[in-house]
């Protein structure tokens, strides 16, 4: 074999041994973990200005993190006092519509605590849940801002078209009724995630929508539209 084979040979096979030697989540790409965190990854790759390694460096090293957490069984009392209080917060969506929403919050909140994702902070618990629910961690982020927001500025910041100043002294954001009620259905969708035994559980949307018939306050008809959830 001629000294230019060699050399071609040689480098190929220096090429090889980089691959195999880097990382994992780089020799399984993108698809992997694209597939396993679906919206959650586009949205980290987003972050990173659609840099796929980074996002993927991000990614893996959440998986490394929080893949090792198990859901917490809730035993059957506190499965019907999360359902119970739950139907206390919708029922008091109509007279009180910040309340309901902050109550619900704080439900969703101690839930995550409780099945065992809580993290310290809402992002860091964001991170746990999205390695088990990547399709509804948005939804999650959705609440818990919304009602920071709703802390921040107080009272009037509900169902409230005037703004006025809050405590941070800066004028408070309009919010709608519909935009707290899109809220709480969102909240709604994460209580029913959070509250299944497996991904096959249905026994948990079923408890939920009985706990107050299913229908929101202001909304006609058998039951409210749910945010996707994944098990």
């Amino acid at each position: 074999m001629s000294l230019g084979l060699w050399i071609v040979l040689g480098m190929a096979l220096a090429v090889v041994a980089v691959v195999w030697a880097a990382p994992p989540v780089r020799r399984q790409g993108a698809g992997r973990l694209q597939r396993r965190f679906g919206p959650e990854y586009e949205r980290v790759c987003a972050r990173h200005g659609g840099d796929t390694t980074e996002a993927d460096r991000e990614l893996a090293a959440r998986l490394d993190r929080f893949g090792h957490l198990r859901l917490r069984r809730l035993s059957a009392a506190q499965r019907q006092g999360f359902v119970r209080r739950w139907a206390q917060t919708q029922a008091a969506f109509a007279d009180s519509p910040r309340q309901a929403v902050l109550h619900a919050a704080r439900l969703v909140g101690e839930l995550a605590d409780v099945r065992g994702f809580d993290a310290g902070s809402v992002e860091t618990t964001a991170e746990a849940l999205s390695v088990r629910y990547p399709h509804d961690v948005d939804s999650y982020r959705k609440v818990m801002a919304l009602a920071q927001t709703l802390e921040m500025f107080g009272p009037k910041a509900s169902g409230d078209s005037a703004a006025s100043p809050g405590r941070t002294g800066e004028e408070q954001p309009a919010l709608s009724t519909e935009q707290l009620r899109q809220t709480l259905i969102e909240a709604r969708g994460l209580c029913i995630v959070l509250l299944r035994r497996s991904p096959y559980d249905g026994r948990a949307r079923r408890m939920v929508a009985g706990s107050a018939d299913g229908v929101m306050p202001g909304q006609r008809g058998p039951s409210m539209r749910t945010t996707r959830t994944s098990g």
